[in-house]
This record gives structure tokens, sequence and C-alpha cells, in this order.
């Protein structure tokens, strides 16, 4: 049975999402807190904010986020831009030492939102020559995506590893969370948010919304027309290796979704999401 497609943005300009300038957008404390149920950890800052180009940037789990961080990095000058995340040692790069970014906000360097005076924050979130971007994805594939990549492959648990896709399902329909499978606007709050976007790209044309969005910035020859890939000498999110990005799950979804009950279940636990995206 084949998966249903479901309507993912396009990159839209602000005239398209009715943006107004002095929009008024207020951000106030806890905006971007964690819901209590989650893990607690230090890595949900919110959005980064990039001052040299003008751009509040919305990151989400398993929307390319790290690739982002790296590029973000890149952007602000750090000569070790391009090291991936590997904790545990060995979780993700077998030969590869401990490495905590481009994540982890102690160390990653990035400026988020949340770090800023809360006055300074709402004057550049309502500031129209300070692009606010976000990208987001098709919330069935992402959910294969997170089960393939944060269990089947590198959860530190061996019991979690051998979970088969419907017993995962089931954890998650009683209670397990974490910020690679809940809802996206579970991430941030969406009916608040998205109307504040300047620009809204798709995961599903990740290379083509990022030039977009890159050109847009006048960042695209300096810091996205290369420099990237294992020979260092590709576009972002272009060339073999970014066709695996997606951990295999565009490939693989209509196998893990061919039997109705199984993706009834995930589209009931995704709900949220289908009203955005």
């Amino acid at each position: 049975m084949a998966t249903e497609t479901h309507t993912v943005p396009q990159p839209q300009e602000s005239s398209q999402l009715e943006k107004k300038v002095g929009l008024n957008v207020i951000l106030e404390p806890g905006d971007f807190a964690l819901d209590s149920a989650l893990e607690q950890s230090d890595k949900h800052k919110g959005p980064i904010v990039i001052r040299r180009f003008r751009l509040i940037f919305f990151h989400v789990p398993k929307v390319a986020c790290e690739e982002f961080k790296k590029l973000f990095r890149r952007m602000e000058g750090y000569e070790d831009w391009a090291t991936s995340y590997n904790d545990p040692p060995g979780l993700y790069s077998p030969d590869k030492p401990l490495s905590r970014l481009p994540h982890d906000p102690k160390i990653n360097g990035l400026t988020y939102l949340t770090q800023l005076p809360l006055d300074e924050a709402n004057m550049i979130l309502n500031d129209p020559t300070w692009t606010k971007a976000i990208f987001l994805r098709d919330p069935m594939t992402r959910f294969v995506s997170a089960y393939l990549d944060k269990i089947r492959r590198h959860h530190r648990n061996a019991e979690m590893r051998k979970l088969s896709f419907e017993e995962f399902i089931t954890k998650v329909e009683q209670g397990l969370k974490n910020r690679h499978w809940n809802p996206q606007s579970q991430f941030y709050n969406l009916d608040k948010w998205l109307p504040v976007m300047d620009f809204v790209g798709a995961f599903e044309s990740l290379a083509e919304d990022t030039e977009t969005l890159l050109r847009k910035l006048g960042a695209w020859e300096e810091f996205g027309a290369d420099g990237w890939g294992e020979d260092g000498a590709s576009a972002i999110f272009r060339g073999e290796k970014n066709k695996l990005h997606s951990g295999g799950a565009d490939e693989k979804v209509n196998i893990f979704y061919s039997n109705a009950t199984t993706k009834n279940r995930v589209m009931a636990l995704m709900a949220p999401d289908l009203n955005y995206i």
C-alpha cells in the first residue's frame, strides 16, 4: 500500500505568509522550554542567531539539524566547523574520538535567542530586516527516520536497538518521548511562530531550499557552494553522501507503512504536525 503524500511547505517569502511589518510577536520567558516529560538537557536553547547575516534559525531535530549547526559554525568562523557528533565515542563514528560538537551549546560557540536579553530578542524578532527561517519535514517520514537512527542504529541501550517498528510505536503511545520523534509542532509552538517566519523550507527539497535561503542572506558563495562532502568539493546537501542524509527513511517509508493499522497509529501520534505540514 502506497504511503499518502502529505503536503510539504515550499520556500515562502513574507508576503506569502502574510507577515506584517511590526507583527509585534512577543518572546516570553519559557517559550522554548522543553516539555517537562522530555529528557532534560542543555541541548535545546531555542532558535540560533547569526548576527552577521541577520538570521534567526528555528532548528528542528531530524530536519538536518546537525548539518545546519555545522553550517552556522562555519558562518561564525570556527575552524572545526565540520566536526560531527560522536558521544559516546564510537556510537556514530567507530574510528573517531568523543565529540559533542556541533550540538552542545556549552562548547559550540553559537548564539541562541534565549541567551539574549529579552528586549533585544524581541527587537530582532520584530525587525523586518532580520530573516526568521525554519525547515520542516513530512512527519510520517521523520518518525521512521527517528526509529532507524535513534533506536535501531544509535540507541545506547542494546535492548532498545532490538525493538521492531511496531514495538517502538507502542512505547511512544505509552508515553516514550524524545525530541527526535515528538511532533515538530511540540518542539516549537507553531501556532505562535510559523506566522513570524520569512522563510519556510522543506526537508524534501533540502539542497534547493538551503541554497535559496543562503542566497537570500548573501552567504551562498562563501559558505554553501563548496567545502562540503567527503572530498570537500560539494555544495551543502549535494553529492552522494548527502543522499543518505535521511537515514534511508525516504526510500523505506512505504515498507514501514504498508500495514494500514500501523500507518494509522503513527498518523494519530503525528496528528499535531499534520495540521501544519
